[in-house]
């Protein structure tokens, strides 16, 4: 259930056309597609479909459901400022399992006005630009250094995603995987989009290493974000699944973007080990 039919539902605004797609599949929040169709539709502030994309997921477990949608959709309400859709949020559960998420979310947007007045500008090729935080510049260079400690602090604060997957290309470039693993705690407040492209740069990164352990574990982790986890009788992982259907993982990984040199260069690392 990969839920793309639902979201381009979803992005029409259409209810019928949302009904429909959710006839045909139920919402799996675990799945990039799942978990950008409700945040879509707390963005939209269209109440009644968000109530039916949450009645479809209703029968999942609550902390498996809101892990990925939690923080997006609540910020989403907070920034749009609609309290139908916040409520409707809450009532369903977002950020029951976690109360962190739910006063991060609430909040996000009290810290960014409060900090309106601080930013700095630069002069950029005759363009005036904010400067980047140094809490940012800050978490990047303890990325590179590998300082594990002084990263886990700063992810407490407010850094942006984008440095966050700044720090990450740093902590890969100087082969820290641990520093690069633990960028990924926040992995609850990042955006949908951040965290795949999180998951795709540790990846690569495995691959052409030749890092088969790695390369295995991002691959998985890749796949339940594409389609959820598989699962059948025999108690396979969800990697050993998707491994006796080489052309449906082919078009997983062909969806994410990859260029085809790294796509042979992963191929070459699990059939050679």
């Amino acid at each position: 259930m990969t839920n793309e039919k639902i979201f381009k539902a979803v992005e029409t605004s259409n209810i019928t056309e949302v009904e429909k797609a959710l006839s045909e599949e139920k919402i799996n929040a675990a799945t990039y597609y799942g978990a950008k169709s409700i945040v879509l539709a707390a963005e939209q502030g269209n109440s009644e479909i968000l109530k039916m994309l949450l009645k479809s997921g209703e029968k999942i477990n609550r902390e498996s459901f809101w892990r990925r949608t939690a923080f997006s959709a609540l910020r989403a309400a907070q920034n749009t400022g609609n309290n139908e859709i916040l409520e409707l949020l809450l009532e369903y559960g977002a950020g029951d399992e976690d109360k962190k998420i739910l006063d991060r979310a609430l909040n996000s947007n009290t810290r960014k006005s409060a900090n309106i007045n601080k930013t700095k500008f630069c002069n950029e090729n005759d363009i005036s630009v904010p400067e980047k935080s140094s809490k940012d510049n800050t978490l990047i260079q303890c990325a590179r250094e590998g300082k594990i400690g002084r990263i886990r602090n700063l992810l407490e604060e407010e850094v942006s995603e984008k440095a966050i997957l700044a720090a990450v290309d740093a902590a890969l470039e100087n082969n820290h995987w641990k520093t690069a693993q633990v960028l990924a705690e926040c992995k609850d407040y990042m955006e949908i989009d951040v965290y795949t492209e999180y998951l795709k740069k540790l990846f690569i990164k495995a691959s052409y290493t030749g890092d088969v352990e790695k390369t295995k574990n991002y691959l998985e982790a890749l796949i339940e974000n594409a389609v959820g986890v598989l699962t059948n009788e025999t108690g396979k992982s969800t990697l050993e699944i998707a491994l006796e259907n080489p052309s449906d993982l082919i078009q997983i990984l062909s969806n994410y973007g990859f260029h085809e040199n790294s796509l042979l260069h992963a191929y070459k690392c699990l059939i050679n080990n």
